[in-house]
């Protein structure tokens, strides 16, 4: 098979990202980064990329499947540190936990 036809089914696969979802991906990138205190640099460190790199992916840039997968596993671990902290946060608040209480009493009603 020539290499172009290789290159387009390549793009092709990567494409599978409409628009909607590449600009969603790259925001929930720069939100968990954020949130776990982590400057692009030292993102890109992680993920053996350059700075540059993740700019251009936290812009909406698609980033090859390696890159990809990597940073859908940090946004992924990032969400469910993001959850752990909420749940352990209302656990430890009597406040948070009558709050919850009280909300799920009225949606259960």
């Amino acid at each position: 098979m020539p290499l172009y036809f290789v290159l387009c089914i390549y793009y092709a696969l990567i494409m599978r990202m409409n628009k909607a979802d590449l600009n969603t991906f790259a925001q929930d990138i720069k939100r968990v980064r954020q949130y776990m205190g982590l400057s692009q640099c030292q993102l890109a460190n992680k993920m053996g990329v350059n700075q540059a790199t993740i700019s251009r992916v936290e812009r909406g840039m698609i980033p090859r499947d390696g890159l990809r997968y990597r940073l859908e596993n940090f946004v992924n671990q990032g969400k469910k540190d993001d959850v752990t902290d909420v749940l352990e946060r209302i656990k430890n608040s009597p406040e948070l936990r009558s709050l919850v209480d009280r909300v799920l009493k009225e949606v259960n009603a």
